[in-house]
């Protein structure tokens, strides 16, 4: 479902004490349907799961995208007649209603990548601004975010809040600021209060008649902001309806979208919400995307933040709070691997305009506040230099982030936690960086059935000061309660103790301390109250132990040299790879098969985005890193050319044996019966029944004896043909017999047995086994 990334504060308190979680049943590996087509025949896990609880004639929303062109009249060839609500001009697809027969028809469509359901997409700043270093940039470089225009797709907007009451008075006569995409307003509203906020946090303009208004100001409050419409007033919306709003930005001259949304199942990036963010990206227009709220499990990231071209935000609380990484934050890595979030930024407890009100403020916490803010600076940045493009600024905002967790970019804080002031003064040619406090980061090793202990001292300056450590373990997701559950494992806790030793703060989750859901995360935060010695303990929950990554502030604010200038940008060529070479069988002896195009061992040094076009023997079959084609029977060599954005090129290739399948072997069964009669002019009347025998691939079959009892008394049998058919007929009935039934009793073949629970019947006038006859 896709939702506003938003929690709200009071999600964050700990809950209050409790007995010890009582971890019950054998744990497995879990894996959940989601966003990815893992079995490669054409509809995505998450739809495949709806369809085969669908009614026959029950219709469903989807969105059908594909490798090329879209071709409509192919889908209906093979799926008849349905019904297109949408057709997209970003992205190759539509959207469509159908039957779930329908969806698997065109799911085997040739050209069609994926039938997906038009699944639904939901919602997921005071001292932020000054402590990640956008006040003083903003001071030291003379930029507001003027003349940039940012697209927020959201639940609307509130022009009559004082933050955001100024925005209508510098508009461009030339762009259009407003679409509806859920009720088709002509003027701008918000029924919810998400995108309100989220646009307040971008571009308030820090000015109005309350106290308030100086504090609560937005990143860049010179920015024009273009709102899109895309959710309702319960925080909802569809994925074509964010896809219109993707184009609607992109054909509107927007320079940057920021979508605080996103679903809560985990997207290989191949979906086609996430498709159009990516042609969003390769039209020039950054796309910043929250990567969720569904907490510390792998593979939490959902659509859209599963592009590969978004820049995917996480969440971290405030710097006079830790910092630390927000629990709930959604992790990498993607359904097809890629690493997300891409960068951390402030999250939590974040105050800006409440929707509804003049003057009122809320405090929210999510991935959704995360994004904008990363876009205010973003769009800071723009001022400075408007030629920067989305690659660019990506290379910008995580050149200077600040390193947490594992050393470089990771699943949990992505490059780390943004610094503001060093990425703006990296756009504007100036220096820049924010201060932190006391910051450790290392592994370290939980022994089992031991308790870890790391010990810090915090001085007479650090009185007052928070304490916050950020634990990540390691392990995996497993199933507990017999998979009605996920959970995190090895299950380790954490506490800290002040000087005197007593505890300030534990951490046991999965259901007890700030917790994201599953115990991947421990997350300690405290006030010194006494300069001394600090402990910081971790130990099993039960029993095994596990390696940990541990980022521990503590003390004063300290300022710390700004990092070097990230040298100017060169540009080394990719490196393609298209992947071992493949035999595989054509299964259902078509004679063609599909195959999977796999280019993502490819590479750039220098970390571009990268193009693919797969092709044989000069013709193009295919574009993107992973795709699927139908090749026919033979041996295919098939060229892979990798390209950067700046031109450069490598090519690779792979070789496909097709293989023919060998002749059915298995069992077999009735896949129609068919009753008829004749009668003579006394009115006796004989029945005659058609049989069709199938294999276990559903072909007729040849030379199978099918034996039948009829209730007459007699028996009789026939023996298919080349079509899988043949006919027995009854003896001659009274013309007062009401009706004769025939059963199957055997069907005798050279290689094949018989399979009575298999039998069916094509046009239900039967069970597939017996058949009643009437005159």
């Amino acid at each position: 479902m896709l939702i506003a990334f938003v929690m709200v504060v009071a999600m964050l308190a700990a809950p209050a004490a409790a007995s010890p979680p009582d971890h019950a049943g054998d744990a497995q590996p879990s894996v959940a349907p989601g966003l990815i087509d893992r079995d490669g025949d054409g509809i995505s896990d998450d739809l495949a799961a709806k369809l085969s609880e669908l009614p026959p004639q029950e219709r469903i929303d989807v969105v059908v995208t594909w490798v090329g062109p879209s071709n409509v009249a192919a889908a209906r060839r093979a799926a008849g007649s349905f019904t297109i609500r949408r057709h997209f001009s970003l992205i190759d697809g539509f959207a469509a209603t159908m039957t779930a027969a329908q969806a698997h028809a065109i799911g085997r469509v040739p050209g069609v990548f994926r039938v997906e359901e038009d699944f639904d997409v939901t919602i997921n700043i005071d001292d932020a601004a000054r402590e990640y270093g956008i006040d003083a940039a903003r001071a030291e470089f003379a930029v507001s975010g003027a003349g940039v225009n940012f697209c927020v797709l959201d639940t609307g907007i509130d022009l009559g809040h004082e933050q955001l009451d100024a925005q209508s008075l510098f508009r461009d006569p030339g762009v259009d600021y407003w679409e509806d995409f859920i009720s088709g307003q002509p003027s701008e509203y918000d029924d919810h209060g998400h995108g309100t906020h989220v646009a307040s946090i971008l571009a308030g303009d820090g000015e109005g008649v309350s106290a308030d208004a100086v504090t609560h100001g937005g990143v860049a409050p010179g920015t024009r902001i273009m709102a899109g419409k895309v959710l309702n007033a319960s925080g909802s919306g569809t994925e074509s309806q964010i896809i219109a709003g993707i184009e609607w930005c992109v054909s509107s001259g927007a320079d940057g979208i920021s979508m605080s949304l996103g679903t809560s199942a985990g997207s290989d990036g191949n979906d086609g919400l996430s498709q159009a963010v990516n042609a969003a990206v390769q039209a020039g227009v950054v796309s910043i995307v929250a990567a969720g709220n569904s907490g510390d499990g792998t593979g939490t990231v959902g659509a859209p933040g599963a592009a590969s071209g978004a820049l995917t935000v996480g969440a971290a609380s405030k710097i006079s709070d830790g910092p630390y990484l927000a629990p709930f934050s959604s992790r990498g890595p993607t359904l097809s691997g890629l690493t997300k979030p891409d960068i951390t930024a402030p999250g939590v407890a974040i105050v800006a305009a409440d929707a509804g009100t003049t003057a009122g403020y809320v405090a929210l916490s999510g991935t959704s506040m995360a994004t904008p803010f990363t876009a205010g600076a973003v769009a800071l940045m723009l001022q400075c230099s408007p030629h920067l493009d989305p690659d660019q600024i990506r290379e910008m905002l995580i050149g200077t982030a600040l390193d947490m967790g594992l050393t470089g970019t990771d699943n949990n804080w992505g490059a780390g936690l943004l610094d503001g002031s060093a990425a703006i003064a990296g756009a504007c040619a100036g220096d820049g960086g924010i201060e932190l406090r006391t910051h450790e980061n290392f592994t370290a090793k939980v022994i089992r059935n031991k308790t870890w202990t790391h010990e810090f001292i915090v001085g007479a300056d650090g009185v007052g000061e928070p304490i916050a450590a950020t634990i990540l373990i390691e392990g995996e997701m497993v199933c507990v309660l017999f998979c009605l559950l996920q959970e995190w494992s090895p299950d380790l806790d954490a506490r800290l103790l002040d000087p005197f030793g007593a505890i300030i703060a534990t951490s046991e989750c999965p259901l007890r301390g700030d917790c994201g859901a599953h115990g991947q995360q421990e997350t300690l935060q405290a006030t010194a109250q006494s300069a001394g010695t600090y402990k910081l303990e971790v130990y099993p929950y039960s029993t095994i132990g596990s390696d940990i990554v541990v980022d521990l502030f503590y003390g004063p604010l300290a300022g710390s040299p700004p990092p070097p200038p990230p040298p100017p940008p060169g540009n080394s060529p990719p490196n393609a790879d298209a992947g071992a070479d493949q035999t595989v069988v054509d299964t259902d002896q078509s004679p063609s098969e599909w195959v999977t195009l796999d280019g993502s061992g490819s590479s750039d040094p220098d970390g571009d985005a990268l193009s693919y076009a797969w092709s044989e023997n000069g013709t193009e079959l295919a574009t993107g890193e992973t795709t699927s084609v139908h090749l026919s029977d033979g041996i295919h060599v098939i060229t892979l050319v990798v390209t950067d954005t700046e031109g450069a090129s490598d090519t690779d290739t792979v070789t496909f044996e097709v293989e023919s399948a060998p002749p059915a072997v298995g069992t077999s069964h009735v896949g129609d019966l068919d009753g008829s009669t004749t009668s003579n002019r006394k009115g006796r009347w004989q029945a005659s029944v058609d049989v069709a025998v199938h294999d276990d691939l559903d072909r007729g079959l040849t030379d199978a004896t099918v034996s039948f009892s009829v209730s007459d008394g007699t028996t009789r049998s026939c023996t298919t043909d080349a079509s899988g058919t043949c006919s027995v007929t009854s003896r001659r009935q009274s013309s007062n017999a009401p009706s004769i039934e025939f059963a199957v009793v055997s069907i005798d073949h050279a290689t094949l047995t018989y399979s009575g629970s298999d039998n069916h019947d094509s046009d239900g006038d039967s069970d597939g086994t017996e058949i009643t006859v009437y005159p």
